[in-house]
Order: structure tokens, then sequence, then C-alpha cells
């Protein structure tokens, strides 16, 4: 499976998360979502955050929508290939 690197900006915190990509859609479209699709919000982001270690996600559920707490740095691919996220495309 993919993983997607999320950071937690006030901490400097980067998880892996699990993200499954298809390979019957355009990667771009694909990384949309997390520009500017649901997940570029930070109570998504906060979710994919506190699940990779299976914290409670009671307090991520409950972030206000928002952006600029968390980012999205890159999609590590199954194949290996990195793709960058919000610095390139952000």
């Amino acid at each position: 499976m993919s993983q997607i690197a999320i950071k937690k900006n006030d901490t400097g915190e980067i998880r892996m998360a699990p993200y499954s990509f298809s390979s019957d859609v355009d990667m771009d479209i694909q990384l949309y979502t997390f520009l500017e699709g649901n997940y570029s919000c930070d109570c998504n982001r906060a979710v994919f955050f506190a699940e990779t270690r299976n914290e409670e996600i009671e307090h991520a559920v409950n972030l206000p929508c928002s952006q600029g707490k968390y980012s999205c740095l890159y999609a590590l691919l199954e194949t290996g290939e990195k793709i960058s996220i919000d610095k390139v495309y952000g």
C-alpha cells in the first residue's frame, strides 16, 4: 500500500499514513484531493495523522475546518516513487 507523509506543523512531527491510490485514475486527479479536495482540510489530515498510531481521533473529528495545521509533504507509492504534494502543488 502507498503512504502519505503528513506533518503536524506546530511540532514538526511527520508520520506516514497508509493510502490506497487507484491505478485506474490519473495521479494528478488523485493528488488534487489533497490539494483542493476533502483531504486539503486540517480536519481530515488530523484524522490521517492520528490513525497512524491508532490514537483517539475524537479531537481530530472535532477539529474545525482550516488549513495550515497539517501538511501533506509527499506520496510514497508502492513502486518506491516519491511524489511531492504540498511543496510542489500547494
